[in-house]
């Protein structure tokens, strides 16, 4: 293991380097560098997993299927970069259909602030949409932001209609 183990210290380091450049720039190649770095991490970590359940082989599981969470997680991210990116420019699919672009766009916008969508199910908002998206207070507690979406004000939860 001491002979890999300034390789995968780089693969480790290289993948922090690609985090704090997405963290700084928020650009969808950043996020897919730092997506290719994760994937690098989780295969090494595959390839050097022991056979057996000693620690080293635990660790190395453990550390395999966090990078394979990450990465998954900024694939999605860069799925929906492209969606909104695509939806953006092309004008054109939703010729007469403007209020659905940008229903979808929003509802992306939402998605990628890690809003959770509610869709409304009785009359006469059946089917409308709202959002909630968590964040902090100054204590690190969970707070709840509501975003209207297509709701009129009226029928959303009294905290979120002001």
């Amino acid at each position: 293991f001491e002979a890999i183990r300034p390789g995968l210290r780089r693969i480790y380091s290289e993948g922090r380097r690609q985090m704090r450049a997405a963290g700084r720039r928020s650009s969808v190649l950043e996020m897919h560098e730092w997506r290719k770095s994760a994937k690098q991490l989780r295969y090494a970590a595959e390839a050097l997993t022991p056979a057996g359940e000693g620690n080293g082989a635990k660790r190395m599981r453990r550390l395999a299927r966090q990078a394979e969470r990450l990465g998954e997680t900024l694939g999605e991210e860069h799925d929906l970069a492209m969606l909104a990116a695509t939806v953006r420019r092309s004008k054109r699919l939703f010729k007469g259909e403007q209020k659905s672009r940008k229903a979808l766009l929003k509802s992306i916008e939402m998605t990628d602030k890690g809003a959770i969508r509610m869709e409304l199910g009785f009359p006469p908002v059946a089917g409308k949409t709202f959002y909630l998206v968590p964040s902090l207070d100054s204590e690190k507690h969970v707070i709840w932001k509501c975003y209207a979406g297509d709701v009129s004000p009226r029928y959303l939860p009294p905290r979120c209609r002001n």
